[in-house]
């Protein structure tokens, strides 16, 4: 009798602790059948915005993370599913030519088809740092002997989830606590709302990412989330 294939864990890399309380607990429900656990790093804020990170040491942080998480609990590479990477885009593939300052603002204001700000140098700055960071995680595929994929909620977890893109804290955390009470036990509901925020997003890894880097569309509410869903149901 052929021995059962030993179920491995998912390792996820998120930027804040609304993340992790809205994803951990459903995700893991999800894929309870196919994954033995998902377990949860979370970066404190986008990497991408750390002075200590830029684009010729991204992946060198990233695959530290991986490392440490790998000796804490005793796995090997082949232990592990996958990495996941969720990021929030902030809107930050947008065209230069799109930003435009109006120094009468005190933050930043999306419309349609423009980004508002008060300080368009500085701006510009931390986009093209994102942007050179996150292209260069793009061409990774293994990071430290893992699968290693990238996933993205548009322009934020809130503004894809909720269409409440500039959630204040509480807010957050008050969104995060009532999605992880719905679907925390709802694998099919978890599905499905997750498949409704694809919105113009094609269905496909590396087409998703060619759409929410091309234009102005990182500032669209979408996510290509329900990919990551896709994979782990179909891990047989």
């Amino acid at each position: 009798m052929a021995k059962k294939n030993k179920k491995k864990v998912l390792l996820v890399i998120c930027e804040g602790l609304s993340d992790d309380v809205t994803i951990h607990k459903a995700l893991n429900n999800f894929a309870q059948k196919q994954l033995d656990r998902i377990q949860v790093e979370i970066t404190d804020g986008d990497i991408a915005y750390k002075e200590d990170i830029d684009e010729t040491n991204c992946v060198e942080k990233v695959a530290k993370i991986v490392k440490d998480f790998k000796m804490k609990n005793f796995l090997y590479a082949s232990d592990l599913f996958a990495v996941v990477h969720i990021i929030d885009t902030d809107g930050a593939f947008i065209k230069d030519s799109s930003i435009v300052e109006n120094r009468s603002l005190n933050d930043l204001v999306f419309t349609e088809n423009q980004l508002l700000t008060p300080n368009k140098n500085i701006t510009l700055e931390r986009f093209h740092k994102k942007q050179k960071i996150y292209k260069k995680l793009l061409e990774e595929e293994y990071i430290d002997n893992v699968k290693y994929f990238k996933f993205y909620f548009s322009r934020n977890l809130e503004h894809a989830l909720y269409d409440k893109p500039n959630a204040a804290k509480p807010e957050k955390i008050a969104l995060s606590d009532e999605f992880e009470k719905t679907y925390k036990e709802d694998a099919e509901g978890f599905y499905n709302i997750m498949n409704s925020i694809l919105f113009a997003v094609p269905n496909d890894y590396n087409k998703s990412w060619d759409y929410i880097l091309a234009n102005n569309n990182s500032i669209n509410r979408c996510s290509n989330f329900i990919i990551l869903l896709d994979m782990i149901k179909n891990n047989n």
